[in-house]
């Protein structure tokens, strides 16, 4: 007795784990792709926001609009001008180096020299005034003679700077350069080169023959 064969069926093979794996990963790339597009407008959501930014209003302006417009207009006109009356007055104003410029021209203050006749007398037919100053600067010193009928006779001699004090120089000084003789108050005066010091001394009495 004999059977007939069959031909044998090979068992199948499951699919296996790596595989299934795989497939997983690619799923949750993409997943994380479209989350991460969608949030940031890649693509293919990059359309939509570039048809929202290309969409333009073409209506005309409402009357809220026009009057926002105008406003604005105002605005900057007016700021415009203020911008040129504030250049306008700045130019007109003069600046701080000016003004300095300007103070620096004011003279300086007096200084008090004070003025001392060490002699004043006739000797012969000439009369010696001796004077100085403290004050320590060339300048000039003036004798003036006086009476109390009005009668003036002055005198100018340079002063010069010495050791410690300014003398002034005695200048020449004749008997008969006056006009009448008796008793005469010289007051000798003092003033620097530069103007800045000045002074008088107290006058002295001579008593001119």
């Amino acid at each position: 007795m004999s059977y007939a064969r069959y031909p044998s069926q090979k068992p199948k093979k499951s699919l296996q784990p790596k595989y299934i794996y795989g497939a997983l990963v690619v799923v949750v790339i993409l997943g994380a792709y479209i989350l991460l597009a969608h949030s940031v407008s890649y693509w293919p959501f990059s359309n939509a926001t570039v048809q929202k930014t290309q969409e333009i209003n073409h209506n005309p302006a409402t009357k809220d609009e026009q009057a926002a417009a105008d406003r604005h207009k105002n605005d900057f006109t007016d700021s415009q001008n203020r911008k040129a009356n504030n250049s306008n007055k700045s130019s007109d104003s003069p600046s701080d180096n000016q003004q300095s410029t300007t103070n620096d021209k004011t003279p300086p203050p007096t200084k008090t020299a004070n003025v001392f006749v060490s002699f004043a007398g006739q000797e012969g037919s000439q009369i010696n005034v001796n004077a100085y100053t403290d004050y320590y600067g060339d300048g000039t010193c003036t004798i003036t003679f006086s009476q109390k009928n009005a009668q003036t006779l002055a005198k100018q001699a340079p002063a010069y700077a010495d050791a410690t004090t300014t003398i002034c120089t005695n200048p020449e000084i004749d008997r008969s350069e006056f006009p009448s003789a008796g008793k005469w108050a010289v007051t000798v005066t003092y003033e620097s080169k530069d103007g800045v010091a000045k002074g008088a001394s107290s006058p002295q009495i001579i008593d001119i023959k």
